[in-house]
Parts: structure tokens; sequence; C-alpha cells
């Protein structure tokens, strides 16, 4: 599977064949391992992370939801078919994030995560 940029849309293709469109994509990674765990059409995707924050309230995982309607499709590809690709997607949005360039949305939850960490790490 691959998504492919057509006509302002995503197409997230099987060989030739067509298995959806969507004009945004989101991604759905497990912050604390870097791995992803769902991507697609945005309300799609984040039914999945309220349902897994439901599932395991007791634990300490961290979920997150990165949507944009500009994604690189080439860094797109790259989380589908690279293990643990999409944990450095995220550190490296995070940064640019930082430096207030990028244009996807990170989880305000999430943002108040990393916060945390870092301060954890700081002290």
């Amino acid at each position: 599977m691959h998504y492919e940029k057509k006509f302002g849309s995503y197409y997230l293709m099987e060989g030739k064949s067509i298995l959806t469109m969507t004009d945004s994509v989101a991604i759905l990674i497990d912050a604390e391992s870097g791995t992803l765990l769902k991507h697609g059409n945005p309300p799609d995707v984040h039914a999945i992370k309220v349902k897994l924050m439901e599932s395991m309230k007791a634990m300490t995982m961290h979920f997150v939801v990165i949507e944009s309607e500009k994604w690189d499709v080439e860094e797109l590809n790259k989380c589908l078919n690279i293990s643990g690709y999409a944990g450095l997607l995220l550190n490296k949005m995070e940064i640019e994030h930082e430096e207030n360039i990028i244009e996807s949305e990170i989880d305000e939850e999430y943002n108040q995560h990393r916060q945390a960490r870092r301060r954890t790490r700081n002290d």
C-alpha cells in the first residue's frame, strides 16, 4: 500500500487499485514506541485513538494524531513501509514545531505530555 497525491487529494493505493481518497490524512502514533497504529481519513483515525484511550485507561501510553492536508507523500509512505519511521517523523516534527515551521497539527494532549517529559529530563 502507498499514498499518491492527485488533484489535491490523497489516494491510498494497492497496486493500481484505489482503496480510499481523502483531502487530509491523519496518522496515529504510539509516542513512546514510535509505532504507526492507524492512518487514513482523520475522523476514523481520531475515533481509533478515542477507543484505544478508553480501553487502556490504566496504562501510561501516549497516542498522537498528526493530521495534515500538506503531507510530503514520500514521508507518509515511509511511515507505512518502514517500521518505526513514524516515531522518527514525530521527533522531526517536534523539533520543527518548536521552531514554528510545522504546518501539521499535533494533539494538544501530546504537547502537554511532551512538555512534562522535557521538564522531567531537566530535573
